[in-house]
């Protein structure tokens, strides 16, 4: 399957382009970007198999060709298959996810939602505040980017560790814990999830958030 997408932009010459998907690299103007977005989208379609091509230049526009392998058929159901339980199912659970980078935000949701649960979307760390507090004993995690315009995500964190006990952290960073300077990046003891990652890896650390905080002591 291909999928096709292309704008009638400025467009980029052959320097540009052969950064685009490298991890914090950004044209955008300092504190307009992060420079996270496309290399999370090379990192998850490579994970799923698939492959893109750029094709662009100078006043011209982009064109980005993302290729992605056929599914298989269908599996029989049999008995062992029938089973609807796996590791990283969501249940009942309700996440919300702070990412300023809309490509972004919107791939983390799709995964989670694709894996049975419930996700509330905030751009910013004063929507999510909004969020939390209006629907305090409907959120069973947050899952923050550590850079957001304005309040960061360690201060919202912290936040919730006081206002919302029982809905557990966990942050997200391009940058390592030593980078953003605050212990596992989240303050209050929330992990830290690296980026690019990958949408077993996001479901796998989402899923441990998720067992450890609702774990006796």
């Amino acid at each position: 399957m291909m999928l096709v997408v292309s704008d009638t932009g400025d467009g980029m010459d052959e320097q540009t382009r052969s950064h685009i998907f490298e991890p914090f690299f950004t044209t955008k103007d300092p504190g307009n970007g992060t420079g996270l977005g496309l290399s999370t989208v090379y990192g998850i379609v490579r994970q799923s198999g698939g492959r893109i091509r750029v094709e662009s230049r100078p006043g011209l526009g982009t064109t980005f060709r993302i290729y992605l392998p056929e599914a298989g058929p269908p599996q029989p159901q049999g008995p062992a298959a029938a089973e609807p339980a796996t590791a990283d199912a969501g249940g009942h659970k309700t996440v919300l996810v702070v990412e300023d980078e809309e490509v972004v935000r919107t791939l983390v949701a799709r995964v989670l939602r694709q894996r049975g649960y419930t996700v509330l979307e905030a751009p910013s760390a004063d929507q999510a505040v909004a969020l939390l507090r209006s629907r305090r004993n409907d959120i069973d995690l947050l899952l923050t980017d550590v850079v957001l315009p304005g309040m960061g995500g360690h201060q919202l964190v912290e936040l919730v560790s006081h206002e919302c006990p029982q809905t557990a952290a966990l942050c997200m960073s391009g940058y390592d814990a030593d980078s953003v300077g605050d212990k596992h990046a989240g303050g209050q003891g929330a992990e830290l999830l690296k980026k690019p990652f990958t949408p077993e890896s996001l479901s796998r650390k989402v899923r441990e958030t998720l067992d450890v905080r609702v774990r006796p002591n």
